[in-house]
């Protein structure tokens, strides 16, 4: 007998739909895995078949082959393990196969049939939405952590048993609530640190003020115990709250890395100090579209950066007294621009522009004597 169900595989900080192909038949014995399975994926065979022994099951005697398709992606983890099982049980006749329909499956499984948290099951509840699967099924422990995608129906299981009396009508379940039982943006604004604590280094937060609010980068140079990580530290407390998608992007991060204890969507910017080895492509990341000023392309620039006649003749000169280049040129142009905007100013003045080309401390030959 053919059955087919569904499950997701982690890709980076998303998942991809995976379509689990069952097949029970005669000529031979045993169970055969393909498509790409890694060693724990492999080795679910044998948690299967302990966790159907000690749940009343039976392994079917006959030849089982299981296909995770798309067969070229790579499927890593135990999450593959209540998918696989219930597809087997359906192909047996032992769960109701039509209830499969619309619904992916994510467990790791015990040995005595208990069902294990697995990570990532927040993207993976997102995939389920987008793939247009209405139910996702998976361990107790991850349910309302995945329960904060809306439009999927998320129940959570503590066992094989439970799941089997679910997909047979035996038993009724609850779909599972978020953790956070207040509102998304009642934790937003809610931080230990606050950059109002921070007395003196006018100059400093006035930088950083900026930079939040046109997202530059910002260097900062000094001795230790200056108060460099300090100020970092309380960059998020004056950025704009999370809008519930960056939360989500951002609690896919967690999820991905098994760092999700309480569940939730998190609600506050995270702050991270990397060491100084890191490499570029682990520090910086791509991100489609434009959001903030520092992203503007040269077109934009062009539209919403145009100097006035004061503004261009002290760049000009700056550009030749400082021996600055065509980069840094158009960096003063979208930081001056961000200057002007958190005055309420529509066109860019010589001010700003000379505040601009002050924050350019490392284009100066003497900056660090």
């Amino acid at each position: 007998m053919f059955v087919r169900t569904y499950a997701g595989a982690i890709v980076g900080i998303d998942a991809a739909a995976v379509t689990v192909e069952v097949n029970i038949a005669g000529g031979g014995l045993g169970m055969y895995l393909v498509g790409l399975p890694d060693s724990a994926v492999k080795e679910s065979e044998q948690r299967i078949r302990a966790a159907f022994e000690n749940s009343g099951e039976r392994m079917s005697g006959r030849k089982v082959v299981v296909s995770l398709a798309p067969a070229d992606l790579r499927k890593e983890g135990a999450s593959f393990d209540l998918p696989i099982a219930v597809g087997i049980l359906a192909a047996m006749s032992r769960v109701n196969a039509e209830t499969l329909a619309g619904t992916m499956f994510a467990g790791e499984l015990s040995l005595d049939g208990t069902l294990k948290p697995v990570r990532g099951v927040l993207p993976m509840a997102v995939r389920a939405r987008e793939e247009g699967l209405r139910r996702l099924v998976l361990p107790a422990a991850n349910a309302a952590e995945a329960a904060v995608v809306e439009g999927v129906e998320v129940i959570g299981a503590g066992s094989l048993k439970e799941v089997i009396g679910l997909l047979n009508g035996e038993r009724e379940m609850t779909p599972a609530v978020p953790a956070d039982g207040e509102p998304f943006g009642a934790e937003a604004g809610r931080y230990e640190e606050d950059f109002a604590d921070v007395k003196g280094q006018t100059h400093v937060k006035r930088a950083l003020e900026i930079a939040a609010a046109g997202g530059h980068n910002v260097l900062m140079i000094g001795a230790p115990g200056s108060g460099k990580t300090m100020l970092a530290r309380r960059m998020p407390t004056i950025l704009p709250p999370l809008s519930r998608e960056e939360a989500l992007e951002t609690t896919k991060i967690h999820s991905v890395a098994g760092n999700m204890a309480a569940g939730g969507l998190l609600a506050r910017r995270p702050f991270r100090a990397p060491h100084h080895t890191i490499s570029q492509a682990a520090r910086f990341a791509g991100t489609e579209g434009v959001h903030t000023n520092a992203m503007m392309n040269v077109a934009m620039l062009r539209e919403y950066c145009r100097p006035d006649a004061a503004s261009a003749a002290l760049l000009e000169r700056a550009m030749e007294r400082l021996s600055l280049s065509a980069r840094a040129y158009d960096r003063i142009l979208k930081v001056a621009r961000t200057i002007a905007d958190l005055a309420g100013r529509e066109t860019i003045a010589a001010a700003d522009v000379a505040e601009a080309i002050n924050y350019r401390s490392l284009d100066r030959g003497n900056w660090g004597r």
